[in-house]
């Protein structure tokens, strides 16, 4: 009975030391300058980073962005037409290519090199950043439009999926160095969401059909092929896919 009163008394002073020391904390705190304590909630604030380094304003709405794995480089597309190059160093575009509708999907490659775009007006189109012609242009036919267009890393695969027209709906494959796909597949509706693996070996397509597919590169027959209940509108792909 000893031991057991002994272990509970034990118990109650680490409670009361435990709680004596918070409260001695807290007064420490309360102490403080008011000026020191606002400066330590500002600097939070700061760090933060809660405003823009730089802002743009274009005419129409700015559809689809994206940004370079080293950040120097930022691709934007507008519905007013618009394909816009920027560095991170200013909000004046390095260039702006006009299109002949609305661009609805932009990427760009992990060194800023490479962008791809796509839109209403039926192309994909490549560029280097150093110019705002572009490097080629492919056109879907068919009342077909291009609606979302992904690059791989090393800027060597590109990737897009079409709304559908009167011939269909399609994913395209291309290799950068040419403007015919490497591969062509048609499926039952419109592709919403591309993603494209580092290297440019697999791909994942999302679709109104309520399908996600995995694709290796070397052949338009996927790997595989889920069915969810309802249309898949956004997918992405790890940074290393093991298979």
């Amino acid at each position: 009975m000893q031991k057991v009163n002994r272990i509970q008394i034990t118990r109650v002073l680490f409670l009361i030391i435990t709680i004596l020391s918070i409260l001695n904390i807290g007064s420490i705190f309360q102490t403080l300058p008011r000026e020191l304590i606002n400066k330590i909630d500002k600097n939070k604030l700061k760090a933060s980073g809660s405003s823009p380094i730089w802002e743009y304003t274009e005419g129409d709405t700015v559809r689809s962005v994206a940004i370079s794995s080293d950040s120097n480089y930022i691709v934007a597309g507008t519905l007013n037409n618009k394909i816009l190059l920027f560095h991170k160093s200013s909000s004046t575009p390095l260039w702006s290519y006009t299109a002949g509708d609305s661009i609805f999907s932009v990427d760009i490659s992990s060194n800023g090199k490479y962008i791809v775009a796509c839109g209403y007006d039926n192309a994909i189109r490549l560029f280097e950043n150093t110019s705002s012609t572009p490097l080629w242009s492919f056109l879907v036919g068919g009342g077909d439009f291009p609606s979302t267009v992904a690059i791989s890393s090393d800027g060597n695969y590109i990737i897009a999926g079409s709304e559908g027209g009167d011939i269909g709906h399609y994913i395209y494959l291309f290799h950068k160095s040419s403007s015919y796909p490497q591969w062509r597949k048609e499926i039952s509706d419109g592709v919403e969401s591309v993603a494209i693996s580092s290297d440019g070996s697999y791909m994942v397509v999302g679709s109104r059909d309520n399908k996600v597919r995995l694709f290796h590169r070397s052949s338009s027959t996927p790997l595989w092929s889920y069915t969810a209940g309802d249309s898949i509108f956004s997918v992405d792909i790890g940074v290393e896919l093991d298979l």
